[in-house]
C-alpha cells in the first residue's frame, strides 16, 4: 500500500510539471509578450516573470533581419566593457502624401544576441499591431526578439506636426502635443502625461534638462482592459509596458520603443535609451 502512495504522488508530479504551460499572453497562444498589471512608476527593477514567453513559429524569409553589428561607441557612451550589448543600425522609413518616400538611419543598443524584424514571425500587439485599429499611429516599425527567439518588444517611426523644438520654454505642453498622435487614445497610448523621464546621453543618471539635443526619455504604455480583449487577451484589468521615445533633432519624427515589461530591468531599459541617436535621412 504505501509503494502505491508514492506512485501515485509522484504520478501526480509528472502530471503537473508537464502540463501545457498557461502563458497568458499572445494572440490565441501566439507569440506575443502581453502587457503586464498596471503597476507603480517604472522606477525600480521589476520583479522577475516566472511565466516563459513561447518560441516562435514560422520563419523571416518574407522580411530583412538586423543583427546587431555596430560598435556602439560610434554613437554612445553606455559601458560596455562586459560586451553586454550590441550596437543596431536600421531603417525606418515614412511615405509622404505626395509619394515622397523618407528613411531615417536610426541607432540604439540592445542586449547581446538580441535581434530585430521587418516582419514579426506572427501577430504582435506592440506599437499599436500591424492590424487593425491603431496600426495608424506608427509609419513603419521592427520587431525586436531575445536570444530566445521571443518577442519581446517594437520599435517604430512616427511624425508630428510641429518640432519639438517649437515647443521651447513650455516643455510640458510641448511634450503631450508633441506626441500627440500616440498618446491621446483611450485604450493604447504612451503615457507621456503621467511619466515622462528625461535621459542623459553622458551619464548613468537621469536628466532634467530639456533641449534639443537630449530628448531621449522613458514612459510607460497604457492598454485597456477593452482594447486587450479585441486583441484576443482575457485580463481583468488594463496593463503597462515601458516605452523609450525619442525626437529627430529639428524635426517631427521620433523613434518610439515598447518593451514587455518583465523582460527587461531598468538600468537596460536607461541604457537603451541613452544609445538612441539619429543618423541620415533619404529621400526619393
Amino acid at each position: 500500500m504505501k509503494k502505491l502512495l508514492i506512485l501515485i504522488l509522484i504520478s501526480a508530479v509528472l502530471l503537473t510539471s508537464c502540463a501545457a504551460p498557461d502563458y497568458g499572453i499572445g494572440l490565441k497562444a501566439d507569440n506575443t509578450a502581453a502587457p503586464t498589471e498596471r503597476a507603480e512608476k517604472p522606477t525600480a527593477e521589476p520583479e522577475p516573470d516566472e511565466t516563459p514567453l513561447p518560441a516562435h513559429q514560422g520563419s523571416d524569409t518574407d522580411g530583412r533581419r538586423y543583427e546587431g553589428t555596430a560598435d556602439i561607441n560610434s554613437f554612445c557612451s553606455v559601458n560596455n566593457d562586459d560586451g553586454r550589448y550590441v550596437g543596431f543600425v536600421v531603417e525606418l522609413t515614412r511615405t509622404d502624401t505626395d509619394g515622397t518616400k523618407h528613411g531615417y538611419d536610426v541607432r540604439f543598443i540592445l542586449p547581446t544576441g538580441w535581434y530585430c524584424l521587418t516582419i514579426p514571425y506572427s501577430d504582435e500587439a506592440y506599437l499599436g499591431s500591424t492590424k487593425g485599429s491603431k496600426a495608424y499611429m506608427f509609419a513603419s516599425r521592427l520587431f525586436i526578439y531575445d536570444d530566445e527567439d521571443r518577442c519581446v518588444g517594437a520599435v517604430g517611426l512616427g511624425s508630428s506636426i510641429r518640432s519639438m523644438a517649437e515647443y521651447e520654454g513650455d516643455e510640458k505642453r510641448g511634450v503631450n502635443e508633441f506626441y500627440h498622435g500616440i498618446n491621446s487614445d483611450p485604450d493604447y497610448r504612451f503615457a507621456t502625461d503621467e511619466y515622462y523621464l528625461i535621459v542623459a546621453r553622458s551619464t548613468l543618471q537621469f536628466s532634467d534638462r530639456f533641449d534639443e539635443a537630449n530628448t531621449n526619455a522613458i514612459t510607460e504604455v497604457y492598454y485597456s482592459k477593452e482594447y486587450l480583449c479585441s486583441l484576443g487577451y482575457n485580463f481583468e484589468s488594463d496593463k503597462m509596458n515601458v516605452g523609450i521615445l525619442s525626437s529627430r533633432p529639428g524635426d517631427k519624427c521620433f523613434v518610439a520603443f515598447e518593451f514587455y515589461y518583465r523582460i527587461i530591468d531598468m538600468l537596460t531599459l536607461n541604457d537603451i535609451a541613452r544609445s538612441v541617436y539619429w543618423g541620415g535621412e533619404r529621400t526619393n
